[in-house]
């Protein structure tokens, strides 16, 4: 399933809303996520699957309204259907779309994003529910497209009609938007959305190069840039662009929907890995610490370089960090403290090779990255926390062809060879 938007005024509320993925208790960087539409279909009794299936068939075809009742039969006697939950909770963001009167709308859109909360607790954690919470207020409200009112109402416009499945009439409107403010990011990335959906995907994917200069720090047009190239089959320049898209903001679920139909199409998994450490330990005031090492760690895989890891995280939180980053008052993990951390592990694992031992596989990644300067984009896309999050973007700023290269030469699979156009 390609992820698409299902409603533009969705997009708006996004790039308000996600800026940094939300971490808690230290969570690592995003993982590839999971498309709900391979998830099992639950069994059910003939009359409860005809019906369902009668409400897939409507959902297709866009009759939102009149699939919503059947949704709501089948989940009455499968509550535990996710994938039957998600269409339902997307039928009714698509229904409120449609509504002329704001206050009915605003009425159904808080239904909806209820029936995704209900989704995601049935254990739904796709591309699409992400984007659709992300883009639904908790009370409703419309979001704006421009401050200028006609300008507003055009794009206004062109979301009704793209809600009732017109797709001319919303290309039409986003056009007229786009004629009164060609700056307008979301009028391009629309109007190429709808060439996108007429199967236009060289007149698609103009507008979405368009949009990218527009706001080069958006990663949706280089998602969607990807999606068209896909289509045409040159799946090496596709890669490309959803590397831009991740780049743009790697902390974000939705770029790496990109990279799951970067997967797909070349039927090959990524690496994304994390190394942990496999000791545990503990500081008791500013200078004592406490080290647990595993009765069951192996001592002949090059495990005891991790000894240092905690020591020097101990020193960054005494007195490093202050050192470092004057300018902020209060302690947190950063990219330096885990790149100099990670950075001892990789040299004292390197010599317990010359010693005669083999590393262990998570080690030899780690050695493996440090001779090809790639541990810092390793820690910023892999081993990512809310603190190493902050330096993201002063990082990128000087070393984008870091990331890039981490990007292409570690975490995805290589593509086949683009025929020449």
């Amino acid at each position: 399933m390609l992820l698409r938007r299902t409603s533009a005024v969705v997009l708006t509320a996004v790039f308000a809303l996600i800026v940094v993925a939300v971490f808690s208790n230290g969570a690592q960087a995003q993982q590839l996520p999971r498309d709900v539409g391979l998830v099992p279909v639950p069994q059910m009794d003939s009359e409860t699957a005809t019906t369902r299936k009668q409400a897939m068939d409507l959902y297709e075809q866009a009759k939102y309204e009149a699939a919503i009742p059947l949704f709501e039969k089948v989940l009455a006697v499968v509550s535990t259907d996710v994938v039957a939950q998600e269409r339902l909770a997307l039928c009714v963001q698509h229904y409120a779309a449609l509504l002329s009167d704001p206050a009915r709308r605003r009425v159904e859109r808080v239904r909806a994003r209820k029936e995704f909360l209900r989704a995601k607790e049935l254990g739904d954690n796709s591309d699409l529910l992400a984007a659709m919470l992300a883009g639904l207020p908790e009370d409703g409200r419309d979001p704006s497209f421009s401050p200028n009112p006609d300008v507003d109402q055009w794009m206004k416009t062109g979301e009704m009609a793209f809600s009732a499945g017109k797709f001319a009439e919303a290309k039409h409107a986003y056009l007229q938007a786009f004629t009164m403010d060609p700056k307008l990011y979301l009028a391009a990335l629309f109007i190429g959305d709808m060439d996108f959906r007429k199967g236009d995907f060289a007149a698609a994917q103009d507008w979405f190069v368009r949009a990218t200069e527009i706001d080069p720090m958006q990663e949706t047009a280089y998602r969607y840039w990807g999606d068209a190239l896909l289509k045409q089959g040159r799946i090496a320049a596709a890669r490309e662009k959803f590397i831009d898209a991740v780049i743009c903001n790697p902390y974000s679920q939705q770029p790496w929907s990109g990279v799951n139909n970067f997967l797909r199409a070349v039927n090959k998994p990524a690496v994304y890995r994390h190394v942990k450490s496999p000791l545990t330990s503990a500081s008791n005031g500013n200078s004592s610490l406490t080290i647990e090492v595993p009765p069951n760690m192996p001592m002949n895989d090059g495990s005891t370089a991790w000894i240092g890891y905690p020591t020097v995280h101990l020193a960054w939180q005494n007195r490093k960090f202050a050192q470092e980053y004057p300018n902020e008052k209060e302690y947190r993990h950063s990219l330096k403290e885990e790149t100099m951390a990670l950075s001892g592990v990789a040299t004292v694992a390197l010599q317990t090779v010359k010693s005669g031992q083999k590393l262990n596989s998570d080690l030899e990644f780690l050695v493996s990255l440090q001779k090809a300067g790639l541990l810092e984009p390793y820690v910023l896309i892999n081993a990512a926390d809310a603190g190493i999050a902050k330096d993201y973007d002063e990082y990128r700023k000087d070393h984008r062809d870091l990331l890039v290269r981490y990007l292409s030469e570690v975490v995805l699979p290589p593509a086949p060879v683009d025929k020449p156009q």
